[in-house]
């Protein structure tokens, strides 16, 4: 028995998640704080606020990101962007949609290149939000296989926590997000004899690492790996102490995908790097 969750235990959440996700980019709903140019272009209030009011705080998403994101969509989404003379690499700040390969890696600006802006919009707000739940409750659920319906409460309860919520942005979800990805590829490495799941979780991990380090958020990043190379040890050193696999070499060769998604995750870096 390797302990972890039956396929409808595993889905039936990432699904509902996904489904809401659907529903509030198809109605172009976000939470941004773009509201507060009405208060500077307009009068009253701002007619499409649905609730709540906007933060006027918030400046590094409505008047930095948000502004440079519309500024990409005018221009047709260039790799230099011609706003500020001499122009600036759209590809490496402020986390913009480009029709650039390193867009790839980027998944929460893909509905700006194929949707409305207020479709756009709302895929940036809450795919980074759906990843977190996906990979919190993964996780969860993956330890706690009896536990489905604690696994979700649990992550939604870390979803909406003050820590979340205060600085609401891609770039500060993403590492959260990446992190429960990561420890995921190792319970599952440890513990599955599929090797389609394996590498599968393995490659979300080493592709979700792309997504992260392309973000340049060294803040809520290095907190994150922190964590997940504390636990990630201790999780494989547990599966060898706890008689679970008796010898290393077996036990090794089952994170084999994880660290080979690492090396190429480090090589697309690399090459990203050198062709900014």
């Amino acid at each position: 028995m390797s302990g972890l969750p039956r396929v409808w235990v595993l889905v039936w959440f990432p699904v509902l998640v996904v489904v809401v996700l659907g529903v509030l980019t198809a109605l172009g709903i976000s939470g941004s704080s773009t509201g507060n140019y009405w208060g500077f272009f307009g009068q009253g209030a701002d007619p499409h606020l649905l609730a709540g009011s906007p933060r006027p705080i918030r400046t590094d998403e409505w008047l930095v990101q948000s502004s440079w994101i519309v500024s990409q969509v005018q221009q047709g989404f260039p790799v230099v962007n011609h706003t500020l003379p001499g122009g600036m690499d759209a590809t490496i700040q402020n986390d913009l949609p480009s029709w650039d390969w390193s867009t790839v890696f980027r998944p929460h600006v893909w509905g700006f290149l194929v949707l409305p802006l207020a479709q756009g919009m709302a895929v940036r707000w809450w795919l980074p939000f759906a990843g977190l739940l996906v990979g919190a409750y993964v996780f969860l659920v993956s330890v706690m296989p009896r536990r489905p319906v604690s696994s979700a409460m649990l992550a939604v309860a870390l979803a909406f926590s003050p820590l979340i919520g205060w600085w609401f942005l891609p770039t500060t979800i993403w590492p959260y997000a990446w992190a429960f990805a990561v420890l995921v590829a190792v319970v599952w490495g440890v513990r599955s004899s599929s090797r389609v799941a394996r590498w599968v979780s393995a490659g979300v991990a080493g592709y979700l690492t792309v997504t992260l380090a392309m973000s340049i958020y060294v803040p809520y990043a290095v907190p994150a790996v922190v964590v997940v190379a504390f636990v990630a040890v201790g999780m494989v050193l547990q599966a060898r102490f706890s008689g679970e696999w008796p010898r290393w070499w077996p036990l090794l060769r089952r994170v084999v995908p994880l660290v080979s998604s690492a090396v190429l995750a480090v090589v697309v870096l690399g090459v990203w790097i050198v062709t900014r």
